[in-house]
């Protein structure tokens, strides 16, 4: 027997091309909505506080431990008399050491009969024997 032949495939017309769907229509512009004024009574956003500045250095007599900018002011501790009265006032003493010698004025010649041992400055007050 022979073979049977089958028939050839049937011819497939080419492809045209198919019209493009038609696009959708543009949405309408969108707008913002209308915001409702900010209450009088409430800001819009709570206000930040600035923050702390001043001496950060813990040895300063100054020295602000809630600071967290460092302004530069730091005072550091002179020792010192700073009674302005004083014999042994020192102007650049922040820190009174206790040893401030008060002024006491009165005669500081040994060689007088009014000599006063608490003096501390000459009032020239001093009087002296005077023989003869």
């Amino acid at each position: 027997p022979l073979p049977t032949l089958s028939p050839p495939p049937p011819q497939v017309p080419p492809l045209s091309p198919s019209p493009m769907p038609p696009s959708p229509p543009s949405p309408p512009p969108v707008r913002p909505l209308p915001r409702a004024p900010p209450s009088p009574s409430f800001p819009p956003y709570p206000p930040f506080p600035p923050p702390r500045v001043g001496c950060m250095v813990p040895v300063a007599i100054n020295y602000d431990s809630l600071a967290v900018v460092d302004d530069g002011s730091c005072e550091f501790a002179i020792p010192g008399c700073t009674d302005s009265r004083s014999i042994n006032y020192y102007a650049a003493a922040n820190v009174d050491d206790g040893s401030c010698i008060p002024l006491r004025e009165g005669c500081l010649s040994t060689f007088a009969l009014n000599f006063d041992s608490t003096a501390t400055v000459d009032d020239a007050s001093c009087d002296f024997e005077i023989l003869g």
